[in-house]
C-alpha cells in the first residue's frame, strides 16, 4: 500500500498557520495578564486612597464632635460668652501620612476622574490646614489661660468683658477670635 506523501508548500503552511496561532495565543495572553495587573494596582491605589480619606474623615467628625461639645458646655455655662472663650485648648491625634498617591491614581486621568483628583486635593489641603491650626489655637488659648491665672482670674471670679480683654490684651483676643472663626469655618 501506497501512501500519499505531503506536500511540501501544505507543511510550510500548517507550521506558519500554527506558529501565527501561537504567537497570537501567547501575545494574547500577554496582555490579558498586563491588564490584570494593571486592574489590581489600579484596585490597590484606590483602596489606600478611600482608606487614608476615611481616616481624615473620623479625624476630623472626632475634632468637630470635641469641639462642638466644648462649645455647648460653655455656651450652657455662660450663653454670652464672646467667641474667644468659647473653644478651649484641644489636642488631636491627627494622621501622619495624608498624601494621596497621586502616580498611583494616574489611572482616573485616562478616565476623565480630573474632578476626583481635584476633590482628593482639596480635601488634602483642608485637613493639612486644619492639623495647622489646632496646634496655633491651642497655643493662643493656653496663653490666654496663663494669663488669665497670672491676674488672678480663675473659675468662680466675677470679673467684667471689657476689664478681662483689657488685661488679657486685645491682640491675643483678636487672634483667639479669627483663630475661633477659621475652627467654625472648617
Amino acid at each position: 500500500m501506497e501512501y500519499p506523501q505531503p506536500s511540501f508548500w501544505l507543511d510550510v503552511t500548517k507550521t506558519f498557520i500554527g506558529a501565527l496561532l501561537g504567537a497570537g495565543l501567547a501575545f494574547g495572553s500577554s496582555l490579558y495578564i498586563q491588564w490584570r495587573l494593571r486592574r489590581q494596582d489600579n484596585i490597590r491605589a484606590g483602596n489606600l486612597a478611600l482608606a487614608l480619606l476615611a481616616g481624615m474623615l473620623n479625624s476630623f467628625l472626632g475634632l468637630r464632635v470635641a469641639l462642638l461639645q466644648t462649645q455647648g458646655e460653655v455656651l450652657t455655662q455662660n450663653s454670652k460668652a464672646p467667641l474667644w472663650i468659647q473653644f478651649k485648648p484641644t489636642h488631636h491625634n491627627f494622621l501622619q501620612s495624608t498624601s494621596f498617591d497621586l502616580s498611583g491614581l494616574a489611572f482616573l486621568f485616562d478616565k476623565e476622574g480630573v474632578g476626583i483628583i481635584e476633590e482628593l486635593r482639596h480635601a488634602e489641603s483642608l485637613y493639612d490646614s486644619m492639623r495647622l491650626l489646632i496646634p496655633t489655637h491651642r497655643e493662643v488659648r493656653e496663653l490666654i489661660q496663663e494669663r488669665h491665672f497670672a491676674l488672678g482670674i480663675g473659675p468662680g471670679v466675677t470679673i467684667l468683658k471689657s476689664e478681662l480683654e483689657a488685661k488679657v490684651g486685645a491682640n491675643l483676643i483678636e487672634k483667639a477670635n479669627v483663630l475661633s472663626q477659621v475652627l467654625i469655618a472648617h
